[in-house]
């Protein structure tokens, strides 16, 4: 006979919500908050059909339900797992009973009173965790490939995101990004203008050429340096030019 299951009683847990707090714009002191919801909730469920026994309080034959109380935690209301549960039989009348030992009712291939989603939520997060990383995987893969086909077939207004110390021969410091911009194409050589400064981080060119800065005429020197494709290729692949952006 199929199980009913339904809710009785909830017991609110200890809700939580951390905030780290991390500074990620190098300009215009932007700020991003990232939130982490995490706790517990206790939960009681009646399952299975009614049966009748006789009650030591009551004195008297009375139905009896039996009950599921479980603990569960969970990580942004997707990761959640059961970390702890008990089986009671209970009268209906005065809710005394007794304790039934999880062997007999957790019988292996019959369904779990406790739902799939308390049980195995932290499957969905996981899948959607390896979800992402797919994603996020092809995604990087496509754009290197935008970005190499770009760099075939450079235009004029291209800006390189680059590590400029790999570009010169004594740097002047351990961390230095900057942009270059292509000022000319004429058959397989490639004119680009040379920045006049530099970022101490790549997340700080990426932010000029987003805002536009990099695209602008006082951001380079007037003089322009003739690469090969053939050279720009080899930057690439050295990892001096780390992104193309057209």
């Amino acid at each position: 006979m199929k199980a009913r299951v339904s809710t009785v009683t909830v017991k609110p847990g200890v809700e939580c919500a951390a905030i780290s707090r991390e500074r990620l714009a190098m300009f215009d002191g932007g700020v991003m908050f990232f939130f982490i919801s995490w706790g517990s909730r206790v939960y009681q469920r009646i399952f299975g059909e009614p049966e009748l026994h006789h009650c030591d309080i009551c004195r008297e034959e009375r139905t009896f339900r039996t009950v599921v109380t479980y603990k569960v935690f969970h990580l942004w209301w997707i990761f959640r797992w059961v970390a702890e549960s008990n089986y009671a039989r209970l009268c209906t009348i005065c809710r005394n009973g007794a304790r039934i030992d999880k062997r007999d009712i957790e019988v292996k291939g019959a369904k779990s009173p406790i739902p799939f989603i308390d049980r195995m939520g932290w499957s969905f997060g996981v899948g959607g965790v390896a979800a992402l990383a797919v994603m996020g995987s092809v995604a990087s893969a496509t754009e290197g490939q935008r970005q190499d086909a770009w760099l075939n077939q450079p235009a004029v207004n291209d800006v390189y995101e680059v590590d400029m110390t790999k570009l010169e021969s004594k740097p002047e410091a351990t961390e230095m990004y900057s942009t270059l911009e292509v000022a000319r194409v004429s058959g397989g050589t490639v004119d680009v203008r040379i920045p006049k400064g530099y970022f101490k981080t790549l997340r700080g060119v990426s932010a000029a050429v987003s805002d536009g800065r990099a695209k602008s005429p006082d951001f380079y020197e007037p003089q322009v340096v003739t690469y090969s494709l053939a050279t720009l290729h080899k930057m690439r692949q050295d990892g001096a030019i780390v992104s193309v952006e057209r």
